[in-house]
């Protein structure tokens, strides 16, 4: 009765390797933005960058920095560094 286990054993964690493995890389593909998605994130991130820079009002400011931080992170999210060589 042995001999039958350490094969399936064996063969529950290759398929679990390939499902996890296949999982993975599924989301990662769903997470990669296209260069035109890249190019809008951070042209956002540079526009709510500028408007800091020229000043506003205290809440303003609040606002325009929590506006770049969100752009940032779905710079991040899409997997944009790929595209970073093609970005203006």
């Amino acid at each position: 009765m042995q001999s039958h286990t350490l094969p399936f054993r064996y063969l529950q964690a290759v398929l679990l390797s390939l499902v996890l493995g296949l999982s993975a890389e599924t989301a990662v593909a769903l997470e990669q933005g296209s260069l035109k998605e890249c190019q809008r994130y951070r042209d956002l991130q540079q526009q709510y960058t500028e408007k800091r820079r020229r000043g506003g009002s205290k809440s303003q400011m609040r606002r325009w920095h929590q506006q770049r931080n969100h752009y940032s992170r779905l710079y991040s999210r899409h997997n944009c560094r790929i595209h970073r060589r093609y970005l203006d």
